[in-house]
Order: structure tokens, then C-alpha cells, then sequence
């Protein structure tokens, strides 16, 4: 993938991250990205069973592209 992740990218979450509920390869979809000065923090929208409408938010590192 070229440059940095966007609002519709599809992504997963990747080995190594710690948010609660998730694991390594859970997929989902960038819904938005918020640029703050501790870093970068992607909002996506997770394909898991009943978590529609809702957003788990990751941290830079925490997801990867998912090509």
C-alpha cells in the first residue's frame, strides 16, 4: 500500500496489539483518522459480530493495511 492508511482502507489489526476484544488479524474498515500530538489514531469501523455502528479506535502500529 502506498502512503499512510485513509478513510476506507481495509486494514487488520496487527500481531502485538493490545486493544481489549480484538486480536491479530480481526478485520475492519478506516472510517476516519485523527492526527493528534501524541500521534496518529485510526477509527474503524470492525467486521466482528455485533459491533455494527461502532468504532474501536487504534493506535499507529496497532493495524495494518489488509492487501
Amino acid at each position: 500500500m502506498d502512503g499512510p492508511l485513509k478513510a476506507g482502507d481495509r486494514v487488520r489489526v496487527a500481531e502485538g496489539s493490545q486493544v481489549k476484544g480484538y486480536r491479530p488479524g480481526d478485520k475492519g474498515t478506516v472510517h476516519c483518522v485523527e492526527v493528534t500530538p501524541g500521534g496518529t489514531r485510526y477509527h474503524v469501523a470492525m467486521d466482528k459480530a455485533g459491533a455494527t455502528g461502532t468504532t474501536v479506535i487504534f493506535a499507529e502500529g496497532e493495524i495494518e493495511p489488509d492487501v
